[in-house]
């Protein structure tokens, strides 16, 4: 049985975060709250201050339990919005972009394009929903591809000291990122994450390299 935490949903403060732990609470479902904002009052280059960021976090195995109560929540929240919600002005196109772009959008308004499909006179099916999920899914699945951009500046790094090569082959061979199941996907293509490999291990001579250049030829 997997028992590692995974991220379930993303909050900017802990207020936000407090109706979904209150609901994983009252379910009995196991969480932990990972604060990820800055220790300062830290600002962007731009001046803005920075948006802290609070991590709500559920064992894989719980996150269709979770799914289930959540969607019914949303269900139950979509009877009650206002008659000048947003969505109401939507067209069937981009209701149906709702659907497609599940992931992007809260399990309300989610919902909500259903109901406003079926309406307007569109299928909107358990099959159609589930087919559209699983198609969804398979594009998050997909790794992508380098930037030719991003191999040929971590390459030029290797060869200039190492540092910022190795963090670069890292992130291209390691990057992972959660889609909505609950697992995790690694970002980038095969070919992407063998040159990462090459950069990292390229990264780490060059640093032995250069510091043994340092070593025995700069200092007198």
């Amino acid at each position: 049985m997997n028992t590692e935490f995974i991220t379930c949903k993303k909050y900017e403060t802990p207020d936000e975060a407090a109706v979904l732990i209150e609901i994983l609470k009252n379910n009995n479902i196991e969480y932990v709250l990972e604060d990820n904002s800055p220790s300062d009052d830290v600002t962007s280059t731009y001046g803005s201050q920075v948006q802290y960021q609070y991590d709500v976090k559920i064992r894989q195995n719980d996150f269709e339990k979770i799914n289930n109560i959540l969607e019914k929540e949303a269900a139950e929240t979509a009877e009650k919005l206002p008659v000048d919600y947003y969505l109401y002005n939507f067209n069937v196109t981009e209701l149906y972009d709702i659907l497609d772009h599940f992931d992007e959008w809260n399990e309300t308004d989610y919902l909500l394009a259903q109901k406003l499909l079926s309406q307007k006179g569109e299928r909107v099916t358990d099959e159609v929903i589930r087919q559209k999920k699983e198609k969804r899914i398979n594009q998050l699945k997909e790794p992508q591809n380098a930037e030719q951009g991003w191999l040929i500046f971590g390459y030029v790094m290797v060869l200039l000291g190492g540092f910022v090569g190795i963090f670069i082959g890292y992130y291209l061979s390691q990057f992972k990122k959660m889609i909505p199941d609950g697992k995790k996907v690694y970002v980038y293509d095969n070919t992407a994450r063998k040159n990462g490999k090459t950069l990292f291990y390229m990264g780490i001579v060059s640093v032995m390299i250069w510091l043994a250049i340092y070593l025995f030829w700069v200092i007198p």
